[in-house]
Parts: structure tokens; C-alpha cells; sequence
């Protein structure tokens, strides 16, 4: 069985885990294309990407950040499960034919793939029900982003509907931002968001207060 802790940026590139986990490495030949998000990147690639930028923001988070992610899910704390979350969360795009760039439910359909690839590791029915969850739901957030459709009214909606897993959400997006190439391709539009999700950070219980 796979641990959780095996799971390094380092050993995924070395092809550590192509027998345990080959759908993974099946996400080098999805090349996506969808300015200013993705630049003919692979799946591969951005899952990566995504990945150490979830493990910087965690590790610079403020204390009540590392408290809330040192919460556990069974044996794990959700920090440890956001990093399957990371690994996984667009592990559908391979199986899904893309419109418009777009990948039509995949957050969905990853949500349902990933339960079987979760069977490998030695982790409790409750934290794949996390995984599964956050998985799902991670795309929410960005589609509320969008300038055109942007009101204050549907983030506290969705502040509300998702209150249980709000900061993994709001984490990952930031990680998931800074994983692609908005950052490059459309500079007003990336600092547009990342301060939408600071201010829906610096507005929850577990960040601290400024004194």
C-alpha cells in the first residue's frame, strides 16, 4: 500500500511511481491549451506545478492556517490529504474530450476516477471521501471568478454551501492559480483573483486577525 508520505515532487519525476500509479503519468500526453490558464502545457506538468505550490502556500501559511490543516481526517491531517487532492484533482482530463479548451465535468468525473486509484493507498473510507470531495468541488471557485460573472453575493454563496471544506477549497485555488500561466499570460486578470481568494482568507475564522 501506498503512504501519503511517499508522495514527493522528486520521486514522481523519476518515475517512482509508474507501476503504482500509471494514470498519472498518463497526463504527459493530455497537452492542454486554454489561455491565459494553459499554454500548451501537459497535465503532467501542472499537476506538478500545482503541487509544490500547495506545499509552499502551506508552508509559509500563518499559525491558525497550519492549525486548521493540522486537523485530522482519520490518521491523516487534511494538509497531508490536500497533497492527494494536488496529485489527483485533474486525473479525469486524459478520459474527457475538451471543448473550447475546457474539460466538461472533469472535476466530476475525476472525483469518481480517483476513488479507485485511492484503493492503493493506505488511507481510511472517510479520507477518500475528503479527497473525493475536494476534488469535486475544486473548480467551483474558479468559474466564480470569472470578471464577467463576478458578484460578492454567489462567493458568500458559496461560502456558505461549501463551509466545511471553504479554506482546502480557497487554498487549492490559490495553488491551482499560481500552477498555471495566468500569472504570465494575463497579469491583471491573475491578481484580480489571488486577491479575491486572500480577502475570502483574510474574512474566515482561521486566519488571524491583524492587530
Amino acid at each position: 500500500m501506498l503512504r501519503i508520505s511517499d508522495i514527493t515532487i522528486k520521486k514522481i519525476i523519476a518515475g517512482e511511481f509508474e507501476a503504482e500509479l500509471p494514470e498519472v503519468y498518463e497526463l504527459k500526453r493530455n497537452i492542454e491549451h486554454c489561455p491565459p490558464w494553459h499554454v500548451h502545457d501537459s497535465t503532467f506538468n501542472h499537476t506538478l506545478s500545482d503541487l509544490k505550490h500547495l506545499e509552499d502556500i502551506m508552508r509559509l501559511a500563518s499559525p491558525k492556517i497550519k492549525s486548521y490543516l493540522n486537523e485530522r481526517i482519520g490518521k491523516h491531517t487534511k494538509g497531508e490529504l490536500l497533497i492527494l487532492v494536488a496529485l489527483f484533482h485533474d486525473i479525469s482530463k486524459i478520459d474527457i474530450i475538451p471543448e473550447g479548451g475546457l474539460y466538461p465535468q472533469h472535476e466530476e468525473k475525476g472525483s469518481i476516477k480517483v476513488r479507485r486509484i485511492l484503493e492503493r493507498f493506505n488511507i481510511s473510507e472517510t479520507e477518500k471521501e475528503y479527497v473525493a470531495r475536494n476534488i469535486r468541488y475544486h473548480g467551483i471557485i474558479h468559474r466564480l471568478l470569472a470578471k464577467e460573472g463576478f458578484s460578492w453575493e454567489r462567493i458568500e454563496e458559496f461560502k456558505r454551501e461549501y463551509s466545511q471544506i471553504l479554506p482546502e477549497l480557497i487554498l487549492f485555488g490559490m495553488a491551482d492559480l499560481e500552477g498555471g500561466q495566468m500569472r504570465k499570460e494575463d497579469p491583471k486578470q491573475f491578481r484580480f483573483r489571488m486577491g479575491i481568494f486572500k480577502k475570502i482568507l483574510k474574512n474566515s475564522l482561521i486566519v488571524e486577525d491583524k492587530k
